[in-house]
């Protein structure tokens, strides 16, 4: 298959290349026998790359994204990374007034998204990116028809914003070389591969499912720096507060909303509803 026809098929599933990129832009570093001798496999990568040469610098595809997730030098650096997701989703235009706090040894993301503020709890690893952060994020930014599709690849996250027909498509074509699952699954297994690399006292990490389970669930909080409310429809929940539940353990709110909250758990993100009875 030429590499025409395999951007055709791209563009069917919502991978276009964005306006002024043309296909001299992608044979720039690799030939286009290189591309047409595995239909799909460089392109693929290609999408989430940017231009070469005299227009370095600008995305190939907005809805896709090679991410390297050892790319924090400073907390800083969460500001473009929740940019870009929001643009690969299309939600600039609802997003803004993104910041990273810090107060001691606690960091948070702070932002306001469709006119409510969130604060994001996030673990600094050496120079890691926080992917359950991320996590709750493209959550965030997803919307009824399409959502974060990706893959694990040693340090790199092939990330793409499809429907899920789309992703179940270009998992079709490129027939075993990129296998995109849906967020939360690839978030749980690179996961893994994070913690190993971080470790400086253990080169071989652990991916035993216990100690993977403990250690995000310390992600949600120290326990004993607020208290820990249970968790009852009726009550009120704030940005902030440790909520008990008794299906899900200790999470810590990130987002609240009027009828409904977001709390960040050991498995991931649950939207619990809350002030149901409560007077107003």
């Amino acid at each position: 298959m030429n590499l025409e026809q395999q951007l055709a098929e791209m563009a069917q599933v919502g991978l276009s290349l964005d306006a002024g990129v043309t296909i001299d832009d992608l044979l720039v570093s690799r030939d286009r026998g290189d591309y047409e001798r595995i239909p799909f496999r460089h392109l693929l990568h290609a999408l989430g790359s940017e231009t070469e040469g005299a227009s370095r610098g600008r995305t190939i595809c907005r809805c896709a994204w090679t991410f390297d997730t050892e790319c924090i030098v400073d907390a800083g650096n969460y500001v473009p990374i929740v940019n870009r997701l929001a643009a690969m989703a299309g939600a600039n235009h609802r997003l803004r007034d993104v910041h990273v706090e810090a107060c001691g040894a606690d960091t948070a993301l702070r932002y306001t998204f469709n006119d409510q503020v969130r604060r994001l709890p996030i673990e600094i690893v050496d120079d890691w990116a926080d992917l359950r952060a991320l996590c709750v994020i493209m959550t965030e930014f997803a919307s009824s028809e399409r959502r974060f599709y990706g893959q694990a690849e040693g340090q790199g996250v092939y990330l793409f914003y499809l429907s899920e027909s789309g992703a179940a498509r270009v998992n079709a074509l490129a027939e075993g070389h990129m296998v995109l699952s849906s967020m939360a699954d690839w978030v749980h297994d690179a996961a893994p591969t994070r913690t190993k690399r971080a470790r400086k006292d253990d080169s071989q990490g652990t991916d035993d499912p216990a100690a993977l389970a403990n250690a995000i669930t310390n992600y949600v909080g120290d326990a004993e720096s607020r208290a820990i409310v249970s968790y009852d429809i009726s009550k009120r929940f704030a940005v902030d507060d440790q909520v008990s539940h008794p299906v899900f353990g200790v999470g810590i709110v990130v987002r609240s909303e009027h009828t409904q909250i977001g709390v960040l758990f050991g498995e991931g993100l649950r939207m619990l509803a809350h002030g149901r009875n409560a007077r107003r």
